[in-house]
């Protein structure tokens, strides 16, 4: 497939993916159950709008499947808001990073963490227009609305399912796109023990104040951290299993103490120990070997 130059081209690949949007979210209307794969599947219409289309007519193209959209939705305009608009602009992002050729990893956290703010601005939305906001609801119904430590874990929620929705758009993605002569970059980034522990840091210094961002920011941690560890068991090395023993040892001495203690709320930390060990392991291996191979040369 050839790129489309002439705005021609562009406007008439456009209308072809918008129609086959808006048929899309027609069929999720009556049919709910296929939100979900809705949900899944259309950011791929507009990643590859995105990759084979000029930048600069995309927003036509969001503006045109919005509207239409819309007026095919009427009844349950929900749709559109919830899975539509969402599906466009990380569409819109997948395609993107994929042009410049981004880590799959980093694709995938990005794509993950818009989903979080376009979330987090459309149910206030939806609340204004049906009534209570959505959050509240979810909350009161599993009779959580007044347990303060629950209200902690509703961004990381949010974002775990928008993890695993991206996962899945991702995997969608992956498998159509070299149809059209681009890749993905999987490849090991040797910086993803150095993305943990900042990543863990800042989580620590914040969670006095902000508990909820602090979890996000561990769980962004230990996502890096598994990618690194995983990195370890394809390269065979043993000392991941002689970490992986000693982390679940601490583990299990370590987050009982603290669940019984007045830092409860912190137990998180000690799931994480395992992880730690290998990331902080992995950091060394990075920066060491340049600090001996520099005082080599100067030598």
């Amino acid at each position: 497939m050839n790129k489309k130059i002439t705005l021609t081209q562009n406007l008439t690949y456009m209308a072809l993916m918008a129609a086959i949007n808006v048929i899309f979210s027609l069929l999720a209307m009556f049919f709910p159950l296929s939100a979900f794969f809705l949900m899944i599947a259309l950011p791929l219409t507009s990643v590859i709008v995105t990759l084979y289309c000029q930048n600069r007519y995309f927003i036509i193209y969001a503006i045109a499947t919005i509207l239409l959209s819309l007026i095919v939705t009427m009844q349950n305009m929900e749709m559109t808001i919830f899975y539509v608009i969402p599906s466009l602009a990380s569409g819109f992002l997948f395609g993107m990073l994929i042009k410049y050729k981004w880590n799959a990893a980093y694709i995938l956290l990005s794509a993950s963490l818009l989903q979080v703010a376009i979330s987090y601005l459309t149910i206030p939305i939806i609340s204004a227009i049906y009534g209570p906001d959505m959050i509240v609801v979810f909350l009161t119904l599993l009779k959580l609305e007044n347990n303060a430590e629950i209200a902690q874990i509703v961004l990381p929620t949010i974002f775990a399912f928008s993890f695993v929705q991206s996962i899945f758009s991702y995997m969608i993605i992956q498998g159509e796109i070299h149809k059209f002569n681009y890749d993905v970059n999987t490849s090991y980034d040797p910086k993803f023990p150095l993305w943990s522990i900042l990543l863990w840091l800042v989580s620590v210094l914040l969670s006095p104040w902000l508990l909820g961002t602090s979890i996000l920011l561990w769980a962004m941690g230990i996502y890096f951290s598994l990618l690194h560890i995983f990195h370890y068991f394809q390269l065979h090395k043993k000392k991941t299993f002689i970490f992986l023993g000693i982390g679940l040892c601490m583990t299990l001495i370590l987050y009982p103490f603290l669940y019984q203690s007045d830092f409860r709320s912190y137990a998180f930390y000690a799931v994480g120990i395992v992880f730690y060990l290998l990331t902080i392991d992995g950091l060394l291996g990075l920066y060491l070997p340049k600090v001996a191979n520099s005082h080599t040369i100067e030598k």
